[in-house]
């Protein structure tokens, strides 16, 4: 997020958004002080940080296809993992937020549409790691990616909950949802495009339960991105939106009046460079 237009929309989002302060909604103040300012303690993300430091360390290369608008840092189809790493995985501070927004609310349904090399994915299987009912279905379009990240997900986390599906989103994802619902929490960072990432909440809006949240990575990302995060806010089973800049999260619950809110929150600035 370095261009021009990234910095103007960050500047426009620290001019709109509160921090506890600002917040009067009794959901959202649970939400700021017990997810998004509870940070996790290293015990409980031991094996995440074993993962991350394999991951940093790889000195390989890897041919990936890329299904849709994708990095903006890198270009060429053959990419090193350590790059991929440092430029397209889930970050420290919202892997954080990730956590706690599954332990606070007790999600667990889990979909990941981007596997990626399975950051997230890791944050999402330590969260769950004592629920014995939990299920965490991660899809990635990219074969190489998928079967590459699959075997190291497995090396350090022997015993794990996900299931890892390959496919193009557009192909696979309706038969996925239509297996797996009622969804507790799904974490869209695929095709940053607008058409898809509608098509995707489309599909996704009619497989979720009352509690639900779509977290859509990146909503600033383009001008289709926010387009479309513009689009989704005005959903009529949405009632509650959260821009974190990063991240935008949607909510469907129906006790809540339509609202829509911008916070910051401690560590965000990491959050939002990391």
């Amino acid at each position: 997020m370095t261009t021009l237009n990234n910095i103007k929309d960050y500047l426009k989002y620290l001019l709109k958004s509160h921090n506890l302060h600002g917040v009067h909604s009794p959901f959202i103040y649970d939400l700021n002080v017990n997810v998004l300012n509870q940070r996790v303690a290293g015990t409980e993300l031991s094996n995440v940080n074993k993962y991350r430091n394999t991951l940093q360390h790889q000195k390989d290369f890897i041919d990936v296809e890329d299904l849709g608008r994708g990095s903006h840092q890198l270009r060429n189809r053959k990419r090193l993992i350590s790059a991929i790493y440092a430029t397209a995985s889930c970050n420290k501070r919202m892997g954080e937020v990730l956590f706690q927004l599954i332990h606070h609310y007790d999600y667990k349904n889990i979909l990941e549409l981007g596997t990626c090399l399975g950051v997230g994915t890791a944050y999402i299987e330590s969260a769950l790691r004592d629920e014995v009912n939990a299920q965490i279905t991660t899809i990635e379009g990219s074969s190489s990616l998928h079967d590459f990240t699959q075997t190291i997900f497995h090396s350090v986390f022997k015993e794990n909950k996900v299931h890892f599906v390959c496919g193009n989103f557009d192909s696979v994802l309706q038969q996925v949802v239509s297996n797996i619902a009622p969804i507790d929490l799904v974490l869209i960072d695929g095709n940053h495009t607008y058409a898809a990432t509608i098509h995707y909440f489309n599909i996704l809006v009619s497989h979720l339960n009352h509690t639900s949240v779509l977290i859509f990575d990146d909503i600033y990302w383009s001008s289709e991105m926010k387009r479309a995060w513009q689009e989704i806010k005005l959903h009529p089973e949405v009632t509650c939106t959260v821009d974190l800049f990063r991240w935008g999260l949607v909510f469907f619950r129906k006790e809540m009046q339509k609202e829509h809110f911008t916070l910051r929150f401690d560590g965000f600035l990491q959050a939002h460079i990391g």
